[in-house]
């Protein structure tokens, strides 16, 4: 498969502080990439220097063979799109307002939705189960509902890149499966193409074709979970005992926590 996104010898930071480090890697068209690494490592630094949010100090980071700084912001969007961590939403906006926000850079300057863009927004409230949260205000909503009207508004972009930096924080396991298992659909029947932060190493390792274990801004390990979930490199990062297990039903690794009160 064809390289959609390569990233060379990449540094950013904020201010005088350098965050990332001589990054490079490469992703697939189709890959489901999980970012994992103690708080701190630069997860969310390397998301938003790809999506240009932050500037890039050093290298290059290419977007389908082209040098992602030569994208217009508007057409980036068009292609990538990005659901941070936490989303402040000021006004009083209904579902159906908030997700169809994402259609904004497939429309000219004071251009008004049409009929294709109304029915891909009614196809990803669908798709994400909020058709019948329409009408409501966001900011009533729960947690978990809340979430999958924030990764509406990405869908409706209809990007080939997903970046998602956390998108689980906070939410019950119930809710944690539901979104990832649509994602994750998403990838394996329409081609998404996914970038996600994960704290849950277990749940990166179910999902993710392939990790990057980021630590103090550089990469520790990258390749498939049986490869990076050894307890010698998460060890090594997090400075924490672990046992590492096979999961019988997925053969993935999955993580066993030691708590320091029952190894004594």
């Amino acid at each position: 498969m064809a390289n959609l996104l390569e990233v060379k010898n990449l540094t950013s930071g904020y201010t005088e502080k350098e965050v990332i480090k001589n990054l490079s890697f490469s992703l697939e068209k189709g890959e489901f990439l999980g970012i994992i690494g103690p708080n701190g490592a630069g997860k969310t630094t390397l998301l938003r220097v790809i999506t240009q949010i932050l500037p890039s100090w050093e290298g290059k980071i290419f977007y389908s063979g082209k040098d992602i700084k030569e994208f217009p912001l508007k057409d980036l969007a068009k292609e990538v799109s990005f659901l941070p961590q936490s989303i402040e939403i000021p006004f009083s906006f209904t579902v159906e307002e908030f997700i169809s926000m994402g259609r904004f850079p497939h429309l000219n300057r004071f251009e008004k939705m049409e009929e294709y863009d109304y029915e891909v927004v009614r196809k990803v409230m669908i798709l994400t189960d909020v058709l019948e949260l329409s009408s409501k205000n966001v900011n009533d909503l729960s947690g978990g509902e809340r979430q999958r009207v924030y990764l509406g508004q990405t869908l409706v972009q209809e990007p080939k890149l997903l970046l998602l930096d956390e998108p689980i924080a906070h939410l019950d396991i119930g809710h944690q499966i539901k979104i990832l298992d649509l994602i994750k659909k998403l990838n394996q029947e329409e081609g998404l193409t996914v970038i996600a932060i994960f704290h849950d190493l277990n749940l990166a390792s179910e999902y993710c074709d392939n990790l990057i274990l980021l630590n103090n801004g550089e990469i520790h390990k990258i390749g498939p979970p049986n490869e990076v979930l050894t307890y010698r490199n998460i060890e090594e990062v997090y400075q924490t005992i672990v046992i590492v297990k096979e999961n019988p039903l997925s053969s993935k690794p999955h993580i066993l926590l030691i708590p320091q009160w029952s190894s004594k």
